[in-house]
């Protein structure tokens, strides 16, 4: 089911214009940096509200078929092999292939397929030229250096999309977040951990700002 929420031609040009302001290639993103892009995808969405982040509405819906911003494929799982997503340039146009086992299992509401979805994502936001497909031997072909940070940024911005810190309340236990996020206990435990360092260390720094007099 795609839950539909209203466009304007000024939304449209928020996320369109937003990748070419927020990601960049190498060098490496800090975790602040790389969730002010996924908080930034939401906003210009308007759906930062909704706790449960509609991952297949916006990369089928909103972004390929409604915004044209990428084209959104489904290949079997013979043409994927071991592989579960890519994300990649073809041309101009940027590209993000899902497994058919992990579309399915995404829309379902399945929290790992959902990960993958998310994963691939985020290497649209945050690196949307590090590959690139070569039509002479149709394979992928690295156009910028492919070191491992990039795996890990993209599995960072999963989390910070699909579990925004702005909805988790200190007073959450693990089972709360579990419960709004459908995701594993402990992936929940970590993020509500990350929610109290996060909240401690803003109340930390707002201590020490100089008195406005």
């Amino acid at each position: 089911m795609i839950i539909s929420f209203p466009k304007s031609n000024v939304l449209f040009e928020k996320v369109k214009k937003m990748p070419e302001a927020s990601y960049s290639a190498p060098p490496r993103k800090t975790v602040a940096q790389i969730r002010h892009v996924a908080e930034q995808l939401a906003a210009a969405l308007e759906i930062s509200e909704r706790p449960l982040f509609p991952i297949m509405q916006v990369i089928e819906h909103d972004l390929d078929q409604e915004l044209n911003l990428l084209k959104f494929e489904v290949w079997s799982s013979e043409e994927m092999g071991i592989t579960e997503g890519l994300s990649f340039v073809d041309g101009d146009v940027p590209r993000i292939v899902l497994a058919e086992h992990i579309y399915t299992g995404a829309w379902r509401g399945q929290w790992r397929a959902r990960r993958v979805a998310a994963h691939e994502l985020g290497h649209w936001a945050l690196h949307p030229r590090l590959w690139a497909w070569d039509l002479a031997s149709m394979r992928l072909a690295p156009s910028a250096a492919n070191d491992t940070f990039v795996e890990d940024e993209a599995d960072i911005f999963s989390i910070e999309l699909l579990m925004p810190l702005r909805h988790i309340r200190l007073t959450d236990t693990v089972l709360d977040v579990v419960q709004r996020f459908q995701a594993p206990r402990g992936i929940a435990e970590n993020r509500l951990r990350a929610a109290h360092l996060v909240r401690a260390r803003q109340k930390r720094t707002a201590s020490q700002r100089p008195a406005v007099l």
